[in-house]
């Protein structure tokens, strides 16, 4: 499982650095990544796939939707 979860974040990066990724793509897969930036086993490649992302669109934007993302977390436990 573990290794699934990995190929799945690095699949991400690569798909943000070699080809067009919008707002809306992040918008798809920022929910997914947020919740595994804990993760030991996982959390470099997470935040790597964070860093491309933001570079892809803007650091602000993704900032701004992890926190979002982490307050809607929060809420639901």
């Amino acid at each position: 499982m573990l290794q699934v979860l990995k190929l799945k974040v690095d699949l991400i990066g690569h798909l943000a650095t070699n080809s067009v990724f919008t707002k809306r793509s992040v918008d798809y897969c920022l929910a997914d990544l947020v919740d595994k930036v804990g993760d030991a086993k996982n959390s470099s490649s997470v935040q790597e796939t964070l860093s491309c992302l933001a570079e892809c669109t803007s650091l602000d934007y993704i900032a701004l939707q992890v926190s979002v993302a982490i307050s809607r977390h929060f809420d639901s436990v």
